[in-house]
């Protein structure tokens, strides 16, 4: 099996692979940070496909694909907010994340925007700051009835990645 990975832009297509990726993601990295009661409210946005569907054609939502295989994916929202970042547990600490970061990071420049932002889960938040993102606040969500944390971070994209 061919293991480079490149990185397209998603299509709808790719819907079933992209949600698989998520819900499995959450399900095994996420526990040591989350409640299995956190996980499963977390993971249920999955069950939205429309909303996954609008994401795809209208974000610049970008996946990585190693082989044939939907390895990781992220998404910017109107030119500045990273929604989405998500590298399947296979395939961690292998460069994934990092160049999809990079990826929304240059789109990012090729509008001109001079900050971006993100809320990112307790997990995430170290891969973040390696890379330069800064805590702004911390956020106390609740989703169906269940208390999440995050983190909205930014990163000043004038400087070097």
């Amino acid at each position: 099996m061919d293991n480079i990975t490149h990185l397209r832009r998603a299509n709808p297509s790719d819907l079933a692979s992209v949600l698989e990726l998520f819900t499995t993601t959450i399900e095994k990295v996420c526990p040591k940070d989350y409640s299995a009661e956190q996980i499963k409210v977390w993971q249920a946005s999955a069950d939205n496909h429309e909303r996954w569907l609008a994401k795809i054609t209208r974000d610049e939502f970008w996946v990585a694909e190693t082989g044939k295989f939907i390895s990781g994916f992220a998404s910017l929202k109107n030119n500045s907010y990273i929604d989405l970042m998500y590298v399947h547990n296979d395939f961690l600490h292998q460069g994934i994340a990092t160049r999809l970061l990079k990826k929304m990071i240059d789109l990012a420049r090729q509008r001109l925007i001079r900050k971006i932002t993100s809320d990112v889960s307790i997990t995430a938040k170290p891969f973040f700051e390696k890379h330069g993102f800064k805590i702004i606040k911390e956020n106390h969500l609740v989703l169906r009835g269940v208390a999440i944390m995050n983190f909205q971070m930014e990163f000043d994209i004038t400087g070097e990645f």
